[in-house]
């Protein structure tokens, strides 16, 4: 009888064991994930306080190179360029793709997509998208101006080199005029309200907005969201002043999208988890270059986290799959291997259960 009861416990004991194992995830890296540190690896931002944020908004892809290997972090952002990132982190690049085939667009006018696709998810209204296209009396003038002393540098152009360098010059200053104009910390604090769905706040509950220096400045319809994105500190004062007609750097908006990231794409299907990283495996698989046929040996990685609840995932990179790594130790980016045993982290995965992005913290 008691040689029978061992043999009861023994098998509940093995039973609990493989459905631990059973009731374990196990997330994979993205096959793109060299490029997308080719990507984010900037060369002007080594000495920026906000790299961090630059980095993981880069692997999310919210920011991009688009063709330069700088950030510009000290550059003023413009409009076009905030609602091109929220769009993004909306996750509405399919519906941008969409427009761009459907109206053949080039890469030049990539953004008349963005702001179709910004105007159909309610994050600008057709009024602001009018009021930042009305183009004055006096700027009218200097696009003339402009076109006049172009010409005069060409004496000789054919009337059809004419007629396509004024289409140019009127077609980037009324752009500069617009859209690549400067975009102010008021309406930046309203698109975000709108991407994120936040409510207006009203009564006594507004609170924040009254101990600005500068309230009187915000414009009174837009009191209730600023409210809120100040409760949430998504956008915070600068020194007691709201400043809403100031402008903002690059890397300011980078630490603005960092805040409300975690929000924004939990409601698109993304999930965050973090813990301790308990155990590694390495070892080496075959991997088939798709181009020459030829077949190299690469480290993969697994690794099993146990978060504070006692519980384990594993992290795995599989093939050629793998993910960005941040170490906050050193302030650097790096790969899978990178990792250590009893490294504590945070590790992003995306709507199709892939992990895409990992911080040591």
């Amino acid at each position: 009888m008691k040689l029978k009861k061992i043999g009861i416990l023994v098998l509940l004991i093995s039973l609990l064991l493989t459905n631990t194992t059973f009731a374990m995830d196990k997330y994979i890296g993205i096959k793109e994930y060299e490029a997308l540190y080719n990507n984010m690896n900037f060369s002007d931002i080594k000495n920026s306080p906000y790299k961090k944020s630059i980095y993981k908004l880069a692997s999310l892809s919210i920011i991009r190179k688009n063709g330069s290997d700088k950030f510009y972090p000290s550059k003023s952002i413009s409009k076009e360029e905030v609602i091109t990132m929220l769009v993004r982190m909306a996750g509405k690049e399919e519906e941008v793709q969409e427009v761009i085939e459907k109206k053949k667009l080039n890469n030049n006018n990539e953004l008349e997509a963005y702001l179709e696709t910004a105007k159909k998810i309610k994050l600008i209204t057709k009024e602001e998208a009018k009021n930042i296209l009305y183009v004055s009396d006096e700027e009218e003038y200097k696009i003339e101006d402009k076109i006049d002393e172009e010409l005069k540098k060409r004496p000789n152009y054919t009337e059809d080199e004419i007629k396509d360098l004024e289409e140019k010059i009127r077609s980037e200053m009324k752009h500069k005029y617009t859209w690549g104009e400067l975009a102010n910390r008021e309406e930046v604090a309203i698109w975000i309200s709108r991407i994120m769905g936040l409510n207006k706040i009203g009564g006594s509950s507004r609170q924040y907005v009254y101990n600005l220096k500068d309230y009187s400045k915000i414009k009174p319809e837009n009191i209730s969201l600023i409210e809120r994105v100040l409760q949430l500190k998504i956008i915070e004062p600068i020194d007691g002043y709201f400043k809403p007609n100031s402008h903002m750097r690059r890397d300011e908006m980078a630490v603005i999208l960092d805040k409300m990231s975690k929000k924004i794409l939990e409601l698109r299907g993304y999930s965050v988890k973090e813990g301790v990283i308990d155990s590694m495996e390495k070892f080496v698989v075959p991997v088939e270059n798709l181009i020459t046929g030829e077949i190299t040996g690469k480290n993969n990685y697994v690794y099993t986290i146990r978060d504070e609840s006692g519980e384990y995932n594993k992290i795995s990179t599989e093939g050629d799959n793998g993910y960005i790594v941040y170490n906050k130790y050193n302030d650097t980016i790096g790969f899978p291997s990178d990792l250590n045993e009893y490294d504590y982290i945070e590790y992003w995965i995306n709507d199709k259960k892939n992990i895409v992005y990992v911080e040591v913290k």
